[in-house]
């Protein structure tokens, strides 16, 4: 699927214990193929290392395996501390309804 960078939730912060939480955030690339798409909103989010962009994308309604999916919103922070981008492959096995919806 084009369009799209996959990631899986990790359980715990950090990349070092790489257990899966069930769930994928899909974050649609810019038109050109390339990074993210940022939301200036006034005032960026401020975390414990410094400001971070807000980042549109899609992700589970429930802290649930394979939970339903809505659109969103995220941090780079939060995808770069608590989560490792995959494949559309292994998103496909992890999170099916997440391409239920994408593709719908």
């Amino acid at each position: 699927m084009k369009g799209f960078r996959f990631y899986e939730e990790l359980d715990n912060k950090g990349r070092k214990a790489e257990k899966s939480r069930g769930v994928v955030i899909a974050v649609p690339l810019q038109e050109d193929g390339r990074g993210w798409r940022e939301i200036f909103v006034p005032g960026m989010v401020r975390t414990e290392s410094g400001w971070t962009f807000t980042i549109e994308c899609f992700s589970s309604v429930f802290d649930e395996p394979d939970s339903p999916v809505c659109g969103s919103q995220t941090t780079l922070a939060y995808l770069t501390k608590n989560c490792k981008r995959i494949s559309e492959a292994r998103a496909r096995k992890i999170h099916p309804k997440m391409f239920e919806y994408l593709e719908s």
